[in-house]
């Protein structure tokens, strides 16, 4: 069985620099929560093109469960990325690739103890039913309108995790610190080198991430989120969960690719990890 179901795209990175590699905040947070000792299932949509054949071979291998994945006309998305510039453009044109809806919630949920719904449309009717911690990434579906401000009151999340930007499109509405205090969620804002901002019951507290040398930043608010679940899922409090976040990160912005064969725990603690939850 698949402890944690893990909603989210599947993205080709092509770099400029160097050469194409896996990519996705679905998929990245699958692979780093699966390499940290999780039992994973992604629930994405592929194509039928060479790269999400490559792209299903590579997870199936990894043990990430992708059974429920979805099988869609045209391709998987293949993102095209600069280093120098920061910038990024879309090489088939399919930055809308979201085949995903939410019909296919329920059958995840018979997989999962555990919920991650990453930049992925999030309803309360959707997941009203949903037992077991549920994690909320909504990336850029805040600035879409595809996720409202509401479903974060309707939905019992443990855990909303968001970069300086997206808050600012959810505080465009309603503040987090108040949101915090409506409900029992953790929020959780990370602001790039900046201070992390984690809200709970009303209260802020801030955490100083170290000093590093990024070589890219794409992919490290993936891998902070995912460190964070993963260590809320092994029984770590909230200080520990953030230290965690903050070594997944630092791995892979120390990195061009948005994932690291070095993510795990006995990379981060020198102790294995358990095999599952």
């Amino acid at each position: 069985m698949s402890k944690v179901a893990v909603f989210g795209r599947a993205i080709w990175d092509q770099w400029e620099e160097g050469p194409a590699s896996f990519g996705g905040p679905g998929a990245n947070i699958s692979v780093h929560l699966k390499r940290l000792g999780l039992d994973v299932s992604l629930v994405t949509a592929f194509g039928c093109d060479e790269f999400s054949a490559k792209y299903e071979a590579y997870l199936e291998n990894l043990g990430v469960d992708i059974s429920l994945a979805k099988h869609v006309n045209g391709e998987l998305p293949r993102c095209q990325m600069s280093l120098r510039s920061s910038a990024f453009s879309w090489a088939n044109g399919n930055d809308g690739f979201r085949a995903l809806a939410e019909v296919d919630v329920p059958a995840a949920l018979r997989l999962a103890s555990s919920t991650v719904f990453v930049d992925f449309p999030i309803s309360g009717a959707s997941i009203s039913k949903l037992s077991g911690p549920i994690f909320g990434v909504p990336g850029s579906t805040l600035a879409s309108g595809l996720t409202a401000v509401d479903v974060f009151l309707a939905v019992p999340f443990s855990a909303v995790i968001l970069n300086r930007k997206e808050a600012n499109w959810l505080e465009a509405t309603v503040p987090v610190i108040q949101l915090s205090a409506r409900s029992s969620c953790i929020w959780i804002i990370t602001d790039g080198a900046g201070p992390i901002s984690v809200f709970r019951n009303g209260a802020m507290r801030q955490y100083a991430p170290p000093n590093v040398a990024v070589i890219n930043p794409v992919g490290g608010g993936d891998a902070f989120s995912a460190g964070v679940i993963a260590a809320i899922h092994r029984g770590l409090n909230i200080d520990s969960a953030i230290g965690v976040g903050i070594e997944c990160a630092r791995i892979i912005v120390s990195q061009v690719e948005t994932q690291s064969e070095s993510m795990s725990w006995e990379t981060l603690f020198g102790v294995p990890g358990p095999s599952s939850y």
